[in-house]
């Protein structure tokens, strides 16, 4: 049997229904789960792992390119079990081309091409003749918690490390998992920088797996960026941004150069506090978004890899109101992906310390004092605010809330640098 047709319409997929493979779950619906997925959603669910719902065995997301199903949507997708897996399994898919044979093929026995090393030390040369740099070198090795890794340009800005990484092959999962997880335990910041020459290829399901993680956006050098950067005595790059249009993804870029680049690594702290590197941006947009699904599925997708506890438990100790009230008393508007009205962050603040939810959201009341009182956006605590506050505090459960701060004290360290956390 065939795991896919010719086109995307009529696309018929061997493996009918997978589970989770993380946790204990019903056999779902193939169908139902992948073709209502946008091109977000769906690299985002390639990062969630799933079995087979016939056999069992691992299973991965396959995406058919864009080009060729001429859709951006989840019809495009199918199951396929993982490499050495299913055997015997009446749900038949074509065998898996392991990741290190890919790169292997992409890179056709090389280690590195004249493209990027090119790049490489272009990137380096505009940046050492940037005086707002400190330093900048070649593949300084980097190491943290035993592992090593060798950034392509290493940095030193304002005292600290960035790490810029030419990804001008298609990434892998494991690839981009890896890079990831390793810089979020390290000092070093860390850069994702494409071929600004070469910006259609954000239609190639590994980019967009890379480009969706980080919100749509990326970095990216070429000769405009030489040519500009000599110019002007600065280093010159280009801000990434895609748009899903239905049929393609579509990429724009504008110029980024100082105090824009040192804001993109979340060097210089934003007016609200809130982090505003790549990947917080992506948090922080999906936490404002109506469609509750989008946040649920970015956490999937990077919660391993930023240390965090699973979504479970961040809806069970109430992350999503709280870290949503707290974003729109810093902000000064309502940030929560509630219906209200732009203006109405008090109302935010009243839902997000009820003390009748399961969640126990009210037992982080000391963070909102914190946040109230030094957030210069933040709403007067008047109105029916004190009222609240003080219910919360007669609630309050000292122990528990010792808990919470142990387990989430690095998300909020992450998500709001700024905001005094007891």
């Amino acid at each position: 049997m065939l795991d896919q047709h010719l086109n995307a319409e009529t696309m018929q997929r061997a493996i009918a229904c997978v589970t989770r493979l993380d946790r204990p779950s019903a056999p779902m619906s193939v169908n139902r789960l992948l073709d209502p997925l946008d091109a977000e959603k769906l690299a985002l669910l390639r990062f969630t792992p799933h079995r087979c719902g016939h056999c069992g065995a691992p299973v991965n997301l396959r995406v058919r390119a864009v080009e060729h199903s001429g859709t951006t949507t989840g019809r495009r997708a199918y199951f396929a079990h993982a490499a050495g897996t299913g055997n015997g399994c009446p749900a038949l898919t074509s065998p898996a081309i392991a990741a290190a044979s890919i790169g292997a093929h992409q890179f056709d026995g090389r280690q590195e091409g004249a493209r990027h090393r090119y790049l490489k030390q272009a990137l380096m040369d505009a940046a050492c003749g940037d005086s707002h740099i400190d330093d900048a070198m070649l593949e300084v090795l980097v190491t943290n918690e035993g592992v090593h890794r060798r950034p392509d340009v290493a940095m030193v800005i304002d005292g600290r490390m960035i790490g810029f990484d030419l990804q001008l092959a298609p990434p892998s999962r494991d690839t981009i998992r890896g890079r990831t997880a390793f810089y979020e335990r390290s000092p070093v910041l860390h850069a994702w920088v494409l071929d600004g020459a070469q910006l259609d290829q954000v239609n190639l399901q590994p980019f967009q797996d890379l480009l969706w993680r980080l919100g749509g956006n990326i970095l990216a050098f070429d000769e405009a960026c030489v040519a500009r950067s000599a110019a002007l005595g600065r280093l010159q790059m280009k801000r990434v941004s895609i748009t899903d249009s239905g049929r393609d993804i579509r990429a724009q870029w504008s110029w980024i150069t100082w105090p824009e680049l040192a804001n993109w690594f979340g060097l210089n702290p934003a007016p609200t506090g809130l982090a505003d590197d790549p990947i917080s941006r992506a948090f922080w947009a999906h936490l404002a978004s109506p469609e509750r699904t989008d946040l649920k599925l970015w956490y999937y997708a990077m919660a391993p890899d930023l240390g965090l506890p699973p979504w479970k438990d961040f809806v069970a100790d109430g992350l999503r109101p709280v870290l949503g009230a707290l974003a729109s008393i810093l902000s000064g508007r309502v940030r929560d992906g509630s219906t209200r009205a732009p203006h109405a962050v008090r109302a935010v603040v009243n839902t997000s310390l009820a003390t009748d939810v399961f969640d126990g959201r009210h037992l982080w009341v000391p963070v909102f004092e914190a946040a109230l009182h030094s957030g210069s956006a933040a709403p007067p605590v008047d109105g029916n605010t004190p009222r609240v506050l003080a219910r919360a505090w007669a609630a309050h459960d000292s122990g528990e809330f010792a808990r919470r701060i142990r387990d989430w004290r690095p998300l909020f360290t992450r998500l709001i640098p700024t905001l005094p956390v007891p």
